[in-house]
């Protein structure tokens, strides 16, 4: 019976950690490939995403790389900083119509270097656009009627946001190429490539002085930059030389130096993919450091469980094991196996007869003068066993048996 339980626990931990394993498995099968996160994050592995350009930064070590996946108006970036927003969805990006996020302006301000490098949703755009207008209020006819004066003007451009007297976003139908590039402007720095690969449909239109284009699409801005405050603010109109196919296939190298800058650190922003921390436990315990306590409760679990299940102290020389375990008494046994175990632990061997005498005289409530006789035949004889030193319990046991017979 206790081998079998002893298989049994063996089956069942053995296909526990079998199926754990497998669970394992298929989890690391599916985060290795990245594709469950979106595109252009840092912890995607595929063509789409960036984690490419995240893990050669954090290779070189200089300067140090980290993710943040701090919602965007608490993230945390301080003087002489790069935040890099790869992918940065256009839509989403301007919905404040006149203004850029404010957080990402005061951090400008402070000293950090903000990168906005934008997805190619140009269907998407075209689409949103058209709702856009026919969601505007009647009262906007005037300038409803500007913007199509404009289209009509600059014919295959959408206005898609104007941030203040700043800059405006715009979608354009470019020329259709089998290989799409963006050519630096006499105004960039000289160490940039002359041509980098394109394939956004996103351009920009600079509304003052402040801003230098960096390259063109045919003649449209598609990378500008500005100093603002402290820091400055780079807009580029496509992210595909970020991600893990651009790096892979054109590693515009000295382009992405000059993204980030001449900084201290470089953090990555995720949150705009969707990507938040939430604080747990288990992140509480990595950010505490608490992996050593962990493992000592897991220690002392273990052990107070082997304490149960057998005793610490090592068993009297000249003990065997069975001899042992009718001692401490083994889980299972019936009321009498316990009942003898516990007079082996209570009642010394030598002591045994003169306990089954004064059992068995309260059990007779001796009256009567033959139960009297009885008994004083008994103590006597256990007297007599004491003063030859007869030590052996079942010897002296089986001639009180045969004395008590004899009254029958």
């Amino acid at each position: 019976m206790k081998n079998g339980r002893v298989v049994m626990f063996i089956g069942v931990v053995s296909f526990t950690a079998l199926f754990l394993m497998g669970i394992a498995h298929v989890f690391h099968i599916r985060l290795s490939a990245g594709d469950i996160y979106p595109a252009y994050s840092t912890l995607r592995a595929d063509p789409l995403g960036a984690r490419a350009f995240y893990e050669s930064l954090e290779r070189l070590g200089d300067p140090p790389v980290r993710r943040s996946f701090e919602p965007l108006d608490r993230v945390e970036s301080g003087p002489f900083d790069a935040l890099i927003l790869a992918g940065w969805d256009p839509y989403a990006a301007f919905r404040w119509h006149t203004n850029m996020p404010p957080r990402l302006l005061e951090l400008a301000e402070h000293g950090t270097r903000v990168v906005l490098a934008f997805q190619a949703y140009a269907p998407r755009a075209r689409a949103i656009e058209g709702e856009r207008k026919q969601r505007e209020p009647e009262d906007n006819e005037t300038n409803e009627r500007e913007v199509r004066d404009n289209d009509e003007e600059r014919e295959g451009i959408i206005v898609w946001r104007k941030w203040k007297d700043e800059v405006e976003i715009e979608w354009h139908e470019f020329e259709t190429v089998r290989d799409p590039v963006a050519e630096r402007t006499v105004a960039a720095p000289r160490p940039l490539p002359k041509e980098v690969a394109w394939r956004g449909a996103w351009g920009f239109r600079p509304l003052n002085d402040a801003w230098t284009v960096i390259y063109e699409r045919e003649g449209v801005p598609v990378v500008i930059e500005r100093d603002y405050g402290m820091g400055g603010i780079v807009l580029v109109g496509d992210a595909y030389l970020l991600s893990n196919e651009g790096v892979w296939r054109h590693r515009e190298t000295s382009l992405l130096w000059w993204l980030i800058g001449d900084v201290d650190r470089v953090v990555f922003l995720e949150s705009h993919h969707g990507l938040t921390a939430r604080i747990g436990i288990m992140t509480l315990i990595r950010q505490f450091r608490l992996h050593g306590v962990i493992v000592g409760l897991i220690f002392l679990t273990l052990l107070f469980v082997w304490q149960q299940y057998a005793p610490l102290i090592p068993p009297e020389k000249g003990r065997n094991e069975n001899r042992l375990e009718e001692e401490i008494g083994v889980t299972g046994r019936d009321v009498h196996s316990g009942m003898v175990s516990l007079l082996k632990r209570a009642v010394p061997p030598r002591r045994l007869p003169v306990v089954c005498v004064d059992e068995w005289a309260a059990d007779q409530r001796v009256r009567d003068r033959r139960n009297a006789e009885v008994l004083k035949k008994l103590r006597t004889h256990l007297e007599r066993t004491e003063s030859t030193g007869d030590d052996d319990p079942v010897r002296v046991y089986r001639d009180l048996c045969h004395l008590v017979k004899e009254r029958k």
